[in-house]
């Protein structure tokens, strides 16, 4: 029998949150992870569970990366003061 690669979890009526693991941060060692809210029927979160571990899979069997990044997690700007900005 084939092993989960992902997981599914109820977070209410209609809502699903579908994530599935990609490998450990190389600075802190922490496991990431890629998830997304799905909004609908268990077999719509089920479908987006599938099309996610095939796209990690594919991205993996290529080599590009060992670890996705999460796309919720990018660098932000800090607003500088005025100040600074006339500098």
């Amino acid at each position: 029998m084939a092993r989960k690669t992902g997981q599914i979890i109820r977070r209410g009526p209609g809502t699903w949150f579908v994530r599935i693991y990609v490998g450990r941060d190389a600075e802190t060692g922490k496991r990431k992870y890629i998830g997304k809210q799905i909004r609908g029927g268990l077999r719509d979160a089920q479908a987006h569970l599938r099309s996610l571990a095939c796209e990690v899979h594919a991205i993996e069997a290529a080599g590009e990366v060992k670890a996705l990044p999460n796309p919720r997690k990018t660098e932000r700007k800090r607003p500088q003061p005025a100040k600074l900005r006339q500098l």
